[in-house]
């Protein structure tokens, strides 16, 4: 009864925070990578992702892109679903 969990939101954080990760040719039968990553709002975790990639990546450099590209569409589905600014 005594243990509670609360979330502060202080000024000197950031708003929006996302850390995405990326495994180039992760999955080893069809070489597709694989995306993956969590996105915080005033540093609280709010949504979160790991998947295979549409399609098959050439280079790790485009596998990242790719994950970076899917974190702003999640994030920006976030923002403008919940209005936050």
């Amino acid at each position: 009864m005594d243990f509670k969990l609360v979330y502060k939101i202080t000024p000197d954080e950031q708003s929006l925070e996302k850390f995405i990760d990326s495994k180039w040719g992760g999955d080893k039968e069809i070489g597709r990578s694989t995306a993956r990553g969590i996105i915080f709002l005033y540093g609280i975790p709010v949504t979160w992702f790991c998947q295979k990639q549409g399609d098959v990546s050439l280079s790790t450099s485009e596998a990242g892109y790719k994950t970076q590209t899917y974190a702003f569409m999640e994030a920006t589905y976030f923002i403008n679903s919940y209005k936050v600014s």
